[in-house]
């Protein structure tokens, strides 16, 4: 998660992404997992737009990725690395589906081609946050010598979190409960001992997941950090330039000037 925060300072990602994960985190929060084999059921879930092919090939390496074991920390781990990687699949989705919109440049979009390919992506987006996340994206781009446009692979990270967000939101049912009853099945139906298996594959959970809630009390630290960061900067430019020079000093004060360190040292006896 570090790194993904490293990323996202640097430009390389939009801040959406981190938005997007800890909703993903607030989802994986609320799920049981019984075995490995849960997590065809989940990706099927917030992947729907993967075709049969594409669903063994993010299982498999999931699978390869932690081991053949699984839990709440080890499948965000794994979304997080293949989001660092550019291999995440709703985030190439989202490309792609941007790519597809008319635009002035094949890849860049103005705000008013954004507004109208999120209305097909997510329909249920607020306007007013839409435009608020690509004025910050614009800002970010600033680095790329770019005026009114944001990159595509950008706005991507937006529109994962507002079609994720939208997906969770219109689930027919809570995903836990589809997980359990897809796995209630395979239990009946296969006759393999599943509750020996799942003592091997699930692991204990050590570590808290990164929500939305904490991300907001985040922010909060990190901004009052750079306001102190700021007030503190600004008051060392203001001593300096306001501090007298020794030619501007009092000839008394000239005099003092070895011991005038220790003016404010506390020498009282301990």
């Amino acid at each position: 998660i570090l790194e993904l925060f490293t990323h996202i300072l640097i430009g390389n990602i939009d801040l959406a992404c981190i938005y997007y994960i800890t909703i993903l985190c607030d989802t994986l929060d609320k799920i049981e997992w019984n075995e490995t084999d849960d997590i065809r059921v989940f990706f099927n879930i917030i992947y729907p737009f993967l075709d049969d092919e594409g669903l063994d090939t993010v299982v498999i390496d999931f699978i390869s990725f932690t081991e053949n074991k699984i839990n709440r920390s080890l499948v965000i781990e794994f979304i997080i690395t293949l989001l660092l990687k550019g291999k995440e699949p709703l985030l190439q989705e989202m490309r792609y589906k941007l790519s597809v919109q008319l635009t002035q440049n094949f890849d860049m979009m103005n705000e008013l081609e954004f507004h109208t390919a999120i209305e097909n992506i997510a329909y249920t987006a607020d306007e007013r946050f839409v435009s608020r996340f690509f004025h910050r994206a614009e800002r970010h781009s600033h680095w790329d010598n770019l005026q009114g446009f944001v990159l595509m692979t950008k706005l991507a990270d937006i529109a994962a979190f507002y079609y994720f967000t939208q997906l969770i939101e219109e689930l027919k049912e809570p995903l836990n409960e589809k997980i359990q009853k897809e796995y209630n099945l395979r239990k009946k139906y296969d006759g393999i001992d599943r509750e020996r298996r799942a003592g091997k594959q699930v692991l204990d959970e050590h570590t808290n997941l990164l929500k939305y809630s904490k991300l907001k009390s985040l922010g909060i630290i990190l901004y009052e950090y750079v306001i102190f960061i700021i007030f503190s900067s600004c008051k060392l430019i203001f001593e300096s330039i306001f501090r007298p020079t020794i030619e501007q000093l009092p000839d008394e004060r000239k005099n003092l000037n070895a011991s005038a360190s220790f003016e404010n040292e506390d020498i009282s006896p301990s």
